[in-house]
């Protein structure tokens, strides 16, 4: 006799979903499995007073189905909870069921990655946090050099005396600026002061927009020194601009593709409602 092979169980006792030969296990969200029971089962399976508790689908088209009935007991006039095996199901109504079910699977999954995501956000606040700031002070300074190299090609011509030799300069000076490590510091405390307090230079198309004349020497003043990169850099600032409508395009363009029939129980169940999805973020396949 040929044994048989589980391929799914789904057991609304513990709230969880089994999947393969290697069972892997997802939770079931609460809310997702009573709106499941209630606008996609069929009554065949479910009702309130006749649950369907947990299911297992074999590789031959069979299925194990434990469900519990409402009863009523006379003796004592009270109401009890009665378990049974439940195997009046044809071929036809199992195999659109597990159909129904592996919707359910691929819904969770889509639950899940988008927590998956939204966590992505918000990890390692605590661990790198000081790291992080270190970083970004690092890429600061890097992309400011990055985006005005150009200005000290060979075949670039000074647009007024001197620019050239401005830039370069410019260069020079925020390559001197030193941002230290958080492990240099006795305290986060300190370090964090110390970013905040560190200033960069004006480059010098700021620093023509603020002297046209020319009449304050370049960078001998406190008011040339500045805390944050877009009011050094003037190509940092562009290139920005950039970089932030690309990356706004590629996120207009960024769409999760699904399944028809699963956005169309998605919708049924509302899972918008249950975590940050946005339907309008898919593309529908048949």
């Amino acid at each position: 006799m040929a044994i048989r092979k589980q391929l799914l169980e789904v057991d609304f006792i513990n709230n969880i979903y089994a999947a393969g030969e290697n069972r892997k296990t997802s939770n079931i969200n609460l809310e997702l499995k009573e709106k499941f029971l209630e606008k996609v089962i069929d009554p065949f399976w479910h009702t309130e007073k006749d649950e369907l508790e947990n299911i297992v689908f074999y590789d031959n088209g069979e299925c194990f189905c434990q469900r519990r009935k409402l009863k009523f007991d006379f003796s004592t006039n009270t109401n009890f909870w009665s378990t049974y095996s439940f195997g009046g199901a044809s071929i036809e109504q199992i195999a659109e069921l597990k159909k129904q079910f592996g919707i359910l699977f691929e819904i969770i999954i889509e639950i899940k990655e988008n927590r998956v995501f939204e966590s992505i956000e918000k990890i390692d606040k605590e661990f790198i946090y000081f790291d992080q700031k270190y970083l970004k002070k690092m890429g600061e300074k890097n992309s400011m050099l990055a985006a005005s190299d150009w200005r000290i090609l060979p075949d670039i011509v000074d647009s007024y005396p001197g620019e050239k030799d401005m830039w370069i300069k410019w260069r020079d000076m925020l390559r001197k600026e030193t941002i230290k490590k958080p492990e240099e510091f006795e305290s986060s405390l300190e370090f964090l002061k110390d970013l905040y307090e560190m200033k960069y230079p004006i480059d010098p198309a700021y620093y023509r927009k603020k002297y046209p004349e020319g009449e304050v020497e370049y960078l001998s003043t406190e008011d040339q020194w500045v805390i944050t990169d877009i009011e050094s850099s003037s190509d940092f600032v562009a290139s920005r601009l950039l970089n932030w409508t690309n990356m706004r395009g590629q996120y207009i363009e960024s769409y999760r593709r699904v399944r028809s029939e699963v956005m169309n129980v998605m919708k049924l169940l509302e899972v918008d409602n249950m975590s940050n999805i946005k339907f309008d973020k898919y593309i529908e396949e048949d």
